[in-house]
């Protein structure tokens, strides 16, 4: 069984979960994140989910390896009128610094169980 997602059927996503489960159909669409680590854990069924999230969640495991064309670059966007701003520069920072820091969680590279 498992949690699909409601994006277009041609999505990395869609695709990477039909290549690990083939055609079978979801036991539910689920588009967002946390209603989908929910479900999982649940035991609706298997997921494809970001390793930090599910890494850390009582009873989920992981049963494959995603492709590499599923990595995801993240961006930090600040409007140009907002850049010079100490607040909002300080989260920006802030924000870079948490990334940096817990890179190996949010890459899967390292499992915390």
């Amino acid at each position: 069984m498992s949690i699909g997602v409601a994006r277009d059927e041609r999505s990395r996503t869609a695709m990477a979960l039909r290549r690990i489960l083939g055609d079978r159909p979801p036991v539910a669409i689920l588009d967002d994140t946390p209603q989908r680590l929910r479900a999982c854990a649940a035991g609706l069924g298997v997921a494809i989910l970001p390793c930090l999230p599910a890494d850390t969640t009582p009873g989920l495991c992981r049963v494959a390896e995603l492709p590499e064309e599923m990595d995801e670059d993240a961006f930090l966007v600040i409007h140009e009128d907002l850049a010079a701003s100490r607040p909002v520069r300080a989260v920006a920072e802030a924000l870079a610094a948490l990334f940096r820091r817990e890179r190996t969680a949010l890459m899967g590279e390292v499992s915390p169980r």
